[in-house]
């Protein structure tokens, strides 16, 4: 859904892919995607075989990253060039939460 109807470019992110994470290109394009696997399992070669990149953090022989400071990193890394925040749109179709009420609680 996310390449067909957005057109996203799609990244996976594993210790054992080769290419190191880079700023998403063009600049500014904010369709992009980064799909992260669990930390002890990773991505399926399934999705990683969907995705368009297949990114790693560069790290020292031995050490290693857990999966949300590596997130962390991609995210940073892949958005560098986005450009300044976007500011968030409300949708007609999102409604307001019931608030709680004495009763209710």
């Amino acid at each position: 859904v996310l390449r067909a109807e957005h057109g996203a470019r799609l990244y996976a992110a594993e210790d054992y892919f080769s290419e190191p994470v880079a700023p998403h290109e063009p600049a500014g394009d904010r369709a992009w995607a980064l799909i992260v696997g669990s930390e002890d399992r990773g991505v399926s070669k399934a999705v990683s075989s969907f995705c368009d990149a297949r990114v790693t953090v560069p790290q020292r022989r031995g050490t290693s990253l857990n999966v949300g400071v590596a997130t962390a990193i991609c995210l940073s890394e892949l958005s560098r060039r986005m450009g300044g925040p976007v500011p968030l749109r409300r949708s007609a179709e999102v409604r307001a939460l019931p608030t709680a009420t004495s009763e209710a609680v």
